[in-house]
């Protein structure tokens, strides 16, 4: 904290990844990660509950936007998968940010049985792959007038 930005940050993880493969006698990657963790405030981000988001979780009529810790995986069987969790600070554990309303957990993962590489630029184009993906998980949770508000043009 606070994010560099994509920018500043991809070139450091490729210099990361660079080093790996460099030092690591025949690497072999089995799986791939990218995660992205927001603790979204109502000072930063608008956001003071649940309902603020563009999503709802409706049980038997009644809409859940109090407490709730939800959990769901898009894209299961592809090189791409990702888990979105979504909590009320209720249910998270660790250090959070004060005045944290909502806290957005993206994992981005290879998921496919048997994966493996040992192609470093593969790793790298995964990488940039993965942060697009992330990024379209989490700005799907935001409603159009949130990320209107965030724009930083």
């Amino acid at each position: 904290m606070p994010y560099i930005g994509w920018a500043k940050f991809r070139p450091e993880l490729e210099e990361v990844i660079d080093c790996l493969f460099n030092k690591a006698d025949a690497l072999v990657v089995e799986r791939l990660g990218f995660r992205y963790l927001n603790s979204l405030r109502h000072d930063l981000h608008g956001i003071d509950s649940l309902s603020d988001l563009d999503f709802s979780l409706t049980v038997k009529g009644d809409q859940i936007t109090e407490s709730a810790n939800v959990n769901f995986t898009t894209d299961s069987k592809s090189d791409l998968a990702s888990t979105v969790r979504i909590a009320t600070p209720d249910f998270v554990q660790g250090q959070i940010p004060p005045g944290t309303s909502v806290y957005l957990d993206v994992d981005v993962f290879t998921n496919e049985i048997g994966f493996e590489t040992t192609d470093c630029d593969f790793v790298k184009r995964w990488i940039e792959k993965a942060h697009d993906t992330e990024k379209i998980q989490f700005f799907r949770l935001l409603k159009p007038s949130t990320i209107e508000s965030l724009r930083e043009d």
